[in-house]
């Protein structure tokens, strides 16, 4: 068995650096993590502050744990809004800043043994933090640091001691994640953050002092026509402004909200997506906000069909549905259902619940055109569809075989999917009936978890999007 010792694997860590590129096949995807985090690099930032942590390895361990929600525990990506059930349990509910902080306690080491002032150090922090047993048990170097690069192609554990030597990361490493961000892993000082297309670092700041006219920033907005160059520059100054006086800026300045019930504006910052299809999503969702910004951070509400005023066994569909739509009236801006009684009875005016085409028609009555999509043959493109959309902040109904096993499943069952831990091969579900997973004798379906390869089994091919 290989040392595991940090003086053990800098060395390593040092050689690897050498060779290193970010594959051409993920060098997209780095780029949109990286958009990603520098949007929110004050909630980083403010960390850093607070444990004395760098942000940007903050940053790299929530895309890894948590795909960038803030609506998730820093330590495993459980729901922020209850205490961890999985490992490590018992981390209370909070804000994400709360939960965050808590998570880096539980690892005294990060402040006793790193030095944050050295990068190698930084990595074995990173793969530590994962679990040190792809250096003591496999050849395969760790995919939480390396996956996105020439270092990695396969191999992984795929749940607590699982091993599989065929399997695949789906997540990009921590290290192509700070290569994105311009963090030089090669010096032995402090890495400073340098936004492609600028050349200028923090420590620079201080020597522009007494250079700038008066009038500066007003000759960038009369010259500003989104020329790369120009957007890296004022990214980059917009990390260095403190929150209160860009919250202020924003209040005075954010273009005012539509006339005349006109919807459909364009968020002032985009919104970057890792999917085509979440895109069209988050651009249809807009058009129903008077604002014209979805919030894609609202949290999913969960309704129970068991506590169903009539027919509590088979109303999944509506209570799955009741979910869906009161996520998205949050998220544009309106006022959530509350409930779904109210919902069920609007439905059952219109025809029997488990029609999807009779949810299609009373969702329309709320305002939200949708369809139901379903494909009897499920592709890939299918499970990407629905990965894309969980992986970009989307809840989505789906149908699945809810009896017998994975390998003969039957029945038929709506659930509604709110997140996807894709480290652990995982789906969170807000299921309506109870927990598959314990054959539904546990009849309390929030954030229920089913496998990846469960799900593979046993979903039918059909879901609801905006249309």
């Amino acid at each position: 068995m290989p040392e595991v010792t940090q003086a053990a694997l800098l060395p390593q860590y040092a050689e690897l650096l050498k060779t290193v590129e970010i594959k051409a096949t993920t060098a997209t995807e780095a780029a949109l993590i990286r958009d990603r985090i520098v949007r929110n690099i004050s909630s980083y930032r403010n960390l850093e502050l607070k444990t004395n942590i760098p942000w940007w390895w903050i940053a790299a361990i929530h895309s890894l744990e948590c795909n960038l929600s803030f609506s998730q525990h820093l330590a495993n990506g459980d729901p922020i809004d209850r205490p961890t059930i999985y490992q490590p349990r018992g981390i209370p509910a909070g804000t994400w800043e709360e939960c965050a902080i808590a998570a880096l306690k539980l690892k005294p080491w990060l402040n006793s043994e790193i030095d944050w002032l050295n990068p190698l150090s930084c990595i074995y922090a990173a793969e530590r933090y994962n679990g040190l047993g792809y250096q003591m048990y496999r050849s395969v170097k760790s995919p939480y640091v390396w996956a996105g690069t020439n270092h990695y192609s396969m191999g992984k554990y795929i749940a607590d001691g699982a091993w599989s030597v065929t399997a695949v990361s789906e997540q990009i490493g921590v290290v192509p994640i700070w290569m994105a961000l311009g963090i030089n892993l090669q010096q032995q000082a402090k890495p400073e953050p340098r936004v492609e297309g600028i050349s200028i670092s923090i420590s620079d700041v201080s020597n522009l002092e007494g250079k700038m006219k008066t009038d500066f920033l007003v000759d960038v907005a009369q010259y500003y026509d989104r020329k790369p160059h120009q957007i890296a520059a004022l990214k980059w100054l917009q990390t260095q402004i403190p929150d209160g006086i860009l919250d202020k800026f924003k209040d005075e300045f954010s273009p005012p909200a539509p006339i005349g019930g006109s919807v459909g504006m364009v968020a002032a910052t985009p919104v970057k997506f890792t999917s085509d299809f979440a895109a069209d999503q988050y651009e249809k969702l807009c058009k129903y906000s008077k604002s014209g910004v979805a919030n894609l951070e609202t949290k999913t509400n969960y309704y129970s069909q068991r506590d169903n005023y009539t027919q509590p066994s088979r109303t999944c569909n509506s209570s799955s549905s009741a979910m869906l739509l009161d996520w998205w009236l949050r998220a544009s801006g309106q006022e959530g259902l509350g409930g779904d009684d109210e919902y069920l009875r609007r439905l059952l005016a219109i025809g029997d619940t488990i029609y999807h085409e009779n949810q299609t028609a009373l969702i329309e009555q709320y305002g939200f055109k949708s369809k139901w999509l379903d494909s009897a043959q499920i592709t890939q493109a299918d499970f990407d569809r629905v990965d894309g959309l969980l992986d970009n902040g989307f809840p989505v109904t789906v149908n699945i075989a809810h009896r017998g096993t994975d390998s003969a499943p039957t029945g038929g069952h709506v659930i509604l999917l709110i997140a996807r831990r894709k480290s652990e091969g995982t789906y969170i579900a807000n299921d309506p009936y109870g927990k598959l997973s314990s054959g539904y004798t546990d009849t309390n379906g929030q954030f229920s978890l089913i496998s990846r390869s469960s799900f593979r089994a046993r979903w039918q091919g059909g879901h609801r999007v905006l249309s």
